[in-house]
This record gives structure tokens, C-alpha cells and sequence, in this order.
């Protein structure tokens, strides 16, 4: 069983797709092409064989990542760290964060646009939308969220960038 070398753990609508499309770009570094497989939270009842073959074109001299928003969120974010860490002890961990406003306006747009998609009603109306989905404040509290990885690991395992300075 290979041992993943690193995941993007960030933010959602904070630039994850972004940086996850430029590491692919490194010649020794492997992140699956399919958008956040999310394995070690939500599809975790899937057979490793199914995760594992998501890596199995990464070379040898490769390092093996991970990028999924599933990792950081207020719902999977310990379970997620605990089954990672169990798997890859050594993991080390990138975060992206963005002006938590901006972050919430971007989410609340997705969900006003595309939540027919998904089976959500969003309101027109910001303000009764976050009263009726607390989990899009409660995803934007990136200390909260990044603290549960850092009481599991050294801060060294840890990279938090911030969309502003990455742009």
C-alpha cells in the first residue's frame, strides 16, 4: 500500500481547483485529474481499490497528493484528519483561505445558482440563506477548522496560503 506524501486540504471557493491544477504541473508531484475524490471523508465506504486507482498512474519518483474541500469542512474536517493520519502519518498538509466575506459570497452564489442541482433552495436573500445553511459560516472559520490539524500534527506538516498573496 503506497503512502500519500500530501493533500490539499482547503477551503472551498477559495482557489483549490486552482492550485490543485497548477501542482499537477510539477513533473514530481501526482494529484488525481478527477475533482476531489473526497475518500477520506464522505467516500470513505468505498474500497481502497477504488481510491488506489485514482494514484496508480503516479511514477515511482512521484510524490502522491490529494485535493479535496471535503477534508477542511465543518463536517468532516476531524474524521478526515484522523483517517488521513492513519493512513499517511507523515502528511503533509496545504491549506488556501480567502477574505472570509468573499468566500461567503462566492458559496452563496454557487448555492443561489446551481443548488437546483443538488436538490437545495437557496433564498435570494444572503442573510436567511446562511440562517438556513450555518455550515457555510461555520466552514469559513479557517482557525477552527485548521486547529483540529495542528493539535494532530507539528506545525511543519502545515501550509496555509491565502488566495490574495497566491494570485
Amino acid at each position: 500500500m503506497f503512502q500519500l506524501n500530501f493533500t490539499v486540504a482547503a477551503f472551498s471557493k477559495c482557489g483549490t481547483t486552482t492550485l490543485c491544477h497548477l501542482l499537477r504541473q510539477h513533473p514530481q508531484l501526482f494529484i488525481p485529474a478527477g475533482k476531489e475524490p473526497g475518500y477520506f471523508a464522505h467516500c470513505f465506504d468505498r474500497a481502497w481499490n477504488w481510491y488506489s486507482a485514482l494514484l496508480t498512474d503516479a511514477g515511482a519518483e512521484c510524490l502522491r497528493g490529494d485535493g479535496s474541500t471535503f477534508y477542511s469542512t465543518w463536517e468532516f474536517a476531524d474524521i478526515a484528519c484522523q483517517r488521513l493520519l492513519a493512513h499517511s502519518p507523515q502528511m503533509r498538509f496545504i491549506f488556501i483561505a480567502r477574505d472570509p466575506i468573499s468566500r461567503l459570497e462566492s458559496s452563496f452564489r454557487e448555492l443561489h445558482h446551481s443548488g437546483d442541482n443538488y436538490g437545495v433552495q437557496a433564498d435570494y436573500d444572503i442573510g436567511r440563506t446562511l440562517a438556513k445553511f450555518p455550515n457555510m459560516i461555520a466552514d469559513t472559520r479557517y482557525w477552527e477548522l485548521i486547529n483540529i490539524y495542528r493539535r494532530a500534527v507539528p506545525d511543519e506538516q502545515i501550509l496555509v496560503l491565502f488566495l490574495e498573496e497566491f494570485q
